[in-house]
């Protein structure tokens, strides 16, 4: 399950940092894509690109925490450091998940963003929790 999740996470940090670099993929368009990855309603461009390389350096900080949590890289950490770092990871990714299925959440975002949130996003941001979790 270690390298599912390294696979996941690291994946979605390269789609952020091929978003960071500025290619609108995997929809050319740029409003479908901000609509489709974003989601906020009205939402006509996608966020600045440091907003994503942002993101693509947290999702890879992640990948690096799993990989200490499953002790396949020395840490020169306290062990305590780590775990509540994994335990932190769950958290947002837990709430994140969860969150897709909140009303109020939900009525502010695009149509194409709402279907892909409750049957991709949310489901792969709880699956990410569980797996970092089984880590701990």
């Amino acid at each position: 399950m270690t390298g599912l999740l390294i696979a996941i996470l690291s994946a979605i940090a390269v789609l952020h940092l091929i978003w960071a670099l500025g290619f609108n993929w995997p929809i050319r368009d740029e409003i479908a894509l901000a609509r489709a990855v974003v989601g906020v309603k009205g939402i006509a461009r996608m966020p600045p690109r440091w907003a994503s390389a942002l993101v693509a350096c947290a999702l890879f900080g992640a990948t690096l925490l799993v990989a200490m949590l499953a002790n396949l890289m020395p840490v020169s950490l306290p062990s305590g450091l780590t775990t509540v770092a994994g335990w932190g990871m769950v958290g947002v990714f837990a709430l994140r998940g969860g969150a897709s299925y909140l009303p109020v959440w939900r009525r502010h975002q695009e149509a194409c963003f709402d279907r892909l949130n409750r049957i991709l996003y949310g489901p792969l941001c709880l699956l990410i929790a569980v797996l970092t979790a089984a880590h701990i």
